[in-house]
């Protein structure tokens, strides 16, 4: 989006209060916190593991007015390499040219000072690692491809995704709906479309939230 789309949205959205569907649950309290730099340096992550973060600039103050519940405005999804661990994700404006495709950034960009304010780690309950180690996989794959961001939203385009898209695919490819179908109707004045919010990720009965900080 344009900033000034961006900033429309902000004002449209105290207005108007338009409804995004989510449910008010109660998040499930995560089993540790922890400080920003243990997260990144010492806390073993895994494949498939999914991350959240909010972020510092109004399209994250945007994201959460939409999502009803939005604690976290970005999400993405571990994979492994040489021992490190690396974030697949996708956001608008985050190259120099014209074309926003799928990302893979350390950990330590990803909860970055300048990129996050605050931050999560899910993990997968059964702890199924056949699927967790394919879910990353396909993710990968989606970097390789260079999928697009989609500013669209359109659940339904396989080489265009936003993040929370990116992160349900990655899992749905093996008929595993990590969201158990909880998408959002969005109706905004130039929006109107499903979504999957990233609050629905924290609500997910298959995930917990192992770390935050």
């Amino acid at each position: 989006m344009l900033y000034q789309e961006i900033v429309l949205l902000l004002f449209l959205f105290m207005v108007f209060m338009s409804s995004c569907g989510s449910d008010n649950k109660t998040i499930e309290t995560p089993n540790t916190v922890i400080n920003r730099d243990s997260l990144i340096n010492t806390y073993q992550l895994q494949k498939g593991d999914i991350v959240l973060r909010k972020g510092n600039s109004i399209e994250s103050e945007a994201v959460s007015l939409v999502d009803g519940n939005g604690k976290y405005s970005h999400i993405g999804i571990i994979m492994i390499q040489n021992d490190t661990p690396f974030v697949i994700h996708i956001v608008p404006d985050s190259l120099s040219s014209t074309v926003d495709y799928c990302l893979k950034q350390k950990l330590s960009t990803f909860f970055s000072v300048n990129n996050a304010r605050y931050g999560c780690v899910l993990r997968l309950k059964n702890k199924d690692r056949k699927l967790t180690d394919s879910a990353s996989f396909h993710a990968m794959e989606f970097y390789r491809n260079k999928v697009t961001f989609d500013g669209a939203y359109d659940i339904n385009t396989d080489d265009k995704m936003y993040c929370t898209e990116l992160v349900w695919k990655a899992y749905r490819i093996n008929n595993f709906d990590i969201i158990d179908g909880k998408i959002s109707n969005v109706n905004l004045p130039f929006l109107s479309n499903k979504a999957i919010l990233p609050s629905t990720f924290l609500y997910s009965p298959y995930l917990e939230n192992i770390y935050y900080f």
